[in-house]
């Protein structure tokens, strides 16, 4: 009984759920000293991909007004098929205004929503006028290229493609259910270990009751 203590506990520790992590699956913040291009939009979209599977998200942005102050929502978006558009709105993620012209400063979303993995979807950001958001576009790596979206009257439009908005976007991944396995495992080496003693108690007690008719 005793030596299979110790696997007992190891296993049973092994199979308790982890914590889910955080994973920053896109991150461009903070890298334009200014507002340019793109602004006077109807709303624009960014793309963003995950890696694991996620139970929720928090988004970053680098909103400013262009004048005055601007409202605007944010929502998260599938994307189609290819990943080149916007698909269906999935859930509203906040709203808000500003007035603020910082290109460096930063406005947080936190959201729960459960999220497939390796799949393409879009943080859009609708601001209705007569004042608008603008963004710093900084550079696009190869994972965001050709990523960003800009629909209505943009004023100027965005100069290139390969930029991408001021945005970071982390997502709450799901524990890996591997762990099942290992609490199945743990649970049938508990029985074996059940079954072990009952085993050797019995032969003990055969043993004794055999000594004492001799």
């Amino acid at each position: 009984m005793t030596r299979l203590t110790l696997p007992l506990v190891v296993i049973a520790a092994l199979a308790v759920p982890a914590a889910a992590r955080a994973e920053v699956v896109f991150s461009n913040l903070n890298n334009s000293s200014s507002v340019s291009p793109g602004y006077g939009f109807n709303y624009v979209a960014q793309r963003f991909t995950t890696g694991s599977a996620g139970s929720g998200l928090q988004v970053d942005l680098n909103l400013v007004a262009m004048s005055g102050t601007a409202a605007y929502t944010v929502e998260l978006w599938s994307a189609n098929l290819s990943g080149t558009n916007v698909g269906s709105l999935l859930t509203t993620l906040g709203s808000g205004t500003t007035s603020s012209t910082d290109p460096t400063a930063i406005t947080s979303f936190t959201k729960t929503q459960n999220l497939d993995a390796a799949t393409n979807y879009y943080v859009l950001v609708n601001t209705p006028g007569p004042d608008f958001i603008g963004f710093p576009f900084g550079p696009a790596d190869s994972a965001t290229l050709n990523s960003v979206l800009v629909y209505g009257n943009v004023i100027p439009p965005p100069a290139s493609a390969p930029n991408a908005i001021g945005m970071q976007v982390t997502v709450a991944t799901v524990p890996e259910p591997a762990t099942t396995g290992l609490a199945a495992i743990a649970g049938g080496l508990g029985a074996l270990a059940t079954w072990c003693g009952r085993r050797r108690r019995s032969n003990t007690d055969d043993s004794t009751i055999g000594a004492r008719r001799t």
